[in-house]
């Protein structure tokens, strides 16, 4: 009899062992989890100075800097507050990222081009005009 609660209490704790090791390696993985989320969707820092020379060189054959006239595409000063595109949509960073990186009407997708830190640069720039 002494033999067979032995054998029981042993198996009883080797369950509960085994139920704190799959619970423990659980919760790791679903911490780990919103971390890499939140890695994914952090933006960069932008870098205005940057951003100017990178609008020089890919994007001022089209805009104008110190005009919202339109040279082949609109004319980008004071974009951010004015606050619309020349669409009439929302102008913040967002939408600013998107237009970028998916291109619009007459504009090329530089999503594939540039850099997600390079974006960030150019949309730095702009919020300077």
């Amino acid at each position: 009899m002494r033999t067979r609660s032995t054998i029981l209490l042993t198996a009883a704790l080797g369950c509960m062992m085994a139920g704190l090791v799959f619970a423990q390696s659980g919760e790791k993985k679903s911490a780990a989890k919103p971390a890499e989320k939140k890695e994914e969707s952090k933006t960069p820092k932008g870098n205005a100075l940057r951003g100017r020379s990178l609008f020089e060189e890919q994007c001022s054959i089209c805009h104008f800097t110190a005009s919202p006239a339109k040279k082949i595409g609109p004319g980008l000063k004071a974009i951010y507050r004015n606050g619309k595109f020349s669409s009439g949509k929302k102008v913040d960073d967002p939408s600013m990222r998107a237009w970028i990186e998916n291109g619009g009407v007459d504009m090329p997708a530089f999503k594939e081009s540039l850099t997600a830190q390079q974006i960030a640069d150019l949309i730095a720039f702009l919020r300077t005009l």
